[in-house]
């Protein structure tokens, strides 16, 4: 994996500041969570969710969902309903402070503010 290194058995180390881990996943983890702007991934690169609504008729706010129509007055929500209904798992997001990985950015945020805040 990019940014990280094999010391021995049982030792990865993040090669961007030389945070050491017990395991691979846990290196990986932390790489992603702690310096995922300097890898230069970002999954919306892939898949831009907003592209699925579109306005609706029914009202001078309401947007609508392209794939399964439905209905709401808050994009925002929209977006969230695309990703986690229709795309669950096409981006991994991960908690900054434990390293936790969640497929909808909206569980991500959940998960911060009842267990970090």
């Amino acid at each position: 994996e990019k940014g990280l290194q094999k010391l021995g058995p049982g030792s990865i180390v993040c090669m961007v500041c030389g945070k050491e881990s017990p395991s691979y996943t846990n290196a990986k983890n932390h790489f992603e969570a702690m310096h995922f702007a300097s890898t230069g991934y970002n999954c919306a690169d892939q898949i831009c969710f907003y592209d699925y609504i579109e306005k609706d008729p029914s009202g001078p706010k309401a947007q609508k969902c392209k794939i399964c129509g439905k209905v709401g007055n808050d994009r925002g929500n929209l977006r969230k309903h695309v990703e986690s209904i229709h795309f669950p798992g096409s981006c991994v997001y991960y908690c900054k402070f434990c390293g936790k990985s969640f497929n909808a950015k909206n569980n991500m945020y959940f998960h911060i503010s009842k267990t970090h805040r």
